[in-house]
């Protein structure tokens, strides 16, 4: 289960980060962009939703994603691609929906701010991915416990078995 969804004060404070992140960014976008604050504000919320839910997706990827048996390489290469993946997605969306909101005359002057976004983003990828990454290594041996002291019966010490001599070779 997603670490976040657990119960419900981790989802509370699930909505509560991507509220704080609205509010923040309306902060600082109101002294950058002349738009109104109601404006500013709908924007961060927008932007918040889409990282929000984002990050439930890229949780699926870090627990399932088989990384530790990759080579340093593909492992660099596919953080990179996700990091990539991740923060166009959630900035074209944000903007997208801006866009088709308020049209072309309003959303225009948010084209200004992308880069500013985009190292936001790439900062808040890197914040969820170790938290994920994090909660991934210390829930497994949580989980393994959890089952011996559930199900002590089925623990058995289990034979080995003894190897044997081949005595033919298939080619």
């Amino acid at each position: 289960m997603h670490p976040f969804l657990e119960n419900t004060s981790k989802t509370v404070q699930y909505f509560m980060l991507w509220l704080v992140y609205a509010l923040l960014q309306t902060y600082v976008m109101y002294s950058i962009v002349a738009l109104p604050v109601w404006m500013l504000l709908l924007d961060g919320f927008i932007h918040a939703a889409v990282f929000g839910c984002l990050g439930l997706v890229l949780w699926s990827v870090v627990k399932f994603g088989n990384f530790s048996a990759l080579t340093l390489y593909q492992r660099l290469v596919n953080q990179i691609a996700m990091a990539l993946l991740s923060i166009v997605f959630w900035l074209g969306a944000g903007y997208g929906l801006f866009y088709l909101i308020f049209g072309q005359e309003f959303s225009y002057q948010l084209i200004l701010v992308l880069p500013i976004r985009g190292l936001i983003g790439l900062l808040l990828y890197l914040i969820i991915i170790q938290y994920f990454k994090s909660a991934i290594e210390t829930k497994e041996p949580v989980e393994e416990i959890q089952e011996i002291i559930t199900n002590p019966e089925e623990i058995r010490i289990k034979k080995v078995p003894e190897s044997e001599i081949l005595e033919r070779v298939a080619v």
